[in-house]
Parts: structure tokens; sequence; C-alpha cells
């Protein structure tokens, strides 16, 4: 991944939502492009301490929170790791396939899984807040 255009490509998708991409979230979040891998906070805030000695928890932790609301990174729940997003205005419909092997973390976009899911949850009386479709697998490098 080319880290520059993607940085430039979250640039843009914040001025467009009028949301502030600052120096802070910009230097975590090319700390995860920079990880082939998902990667847990406490691994980006030990990275993160190279360049700023004095990093605290809240600060990783409150441009994590920036950029999932946002839809720029997953966070991936059943490893408690982050991964790019690769189109955060599809964020609704996205679906992640992980590697058990290497953790390579493939997205899904698609509508009508979403659209079943959100019907199930209709269904069985239940109103939905948040959607999390992860599924785990081995990659073809791995099977």
């Amino acid at each position: 991944m080319n880290t520059e255009k993607y940085l430039q490509e979250v640039d843009e998708f914040c001025r467009k939502h009028k949301v502030r991409f600052t120096a802070i979230r910009r230097q975590i979040l090319t700390l995860i492009i920079k990880n082939a891998a998902p990667i847990k906070a406490y691994d980006l805030l030990d990275l993160y301490r190279e360049e700023v000695k004095t990093a605290e928890p809240p600060t990783v932790y409150r441009a994590l929170n920036f950029l999932m609301d946002n839809g720029i990174i997953h966070k991936i729940e059943s490893s408690n790791s982050y991964a790019i997003c690769s189109n955060p205005e599809l964020k609704a419909s996205c679906h992640l396939i992980i590697c058990d092997g290497c953790n390579k973390v493939v997205e899904v976009f698609d509508d009508s899984i979403s659209d079943q899911l959100s019907n199930l949850v209709s269904k069985v009386g239940f109103k939905q807040k948040r959607k999390i479709v992860e599924l785990r697998a081995d990659c073809e490098a791995c099977a």
C-alpha cells in the first residue's frame, strides 16, 4: 500500500466530512498502515512512543476512536486489534475475513449481506446498534 496516497485520500475524506485529521491522528494511522498485520493498541503506543516519548494510552485511544468512528480503520474484535479500511464511504456494508494463520485481513463490501443481517435483527425483535461481522478462515497461502 502506498502510505502517502492513502493519507492523502484520508485527508480528502476528512475535509469532505468536515472532521479534523490532526497530526496525532495522522501519526497513529501511519503506524497502522506501516504494520502489515492488524496491530493492538499497546503495540501502537510502543511505536508511537518511539516518536513521542511522553505519549500516554488515552492519546492513542482517542485517535483510534476517531479513526474507527469515521470508518478509516476497523477494530477486529476477535483479536482486539486494528487494521485500515480501504473504503470509509462503505463502512456500513463491510465484513472482514481474517486468516487464522497469518492474520491477513480482507474486506468484503456487500450490501446484500448487510441487508440480510439487518432484516434478521428486526425479525427477532432487536434494534441494531452496530454491526461487526468477522469470519475466521485460512487464506490460500496458509491453507
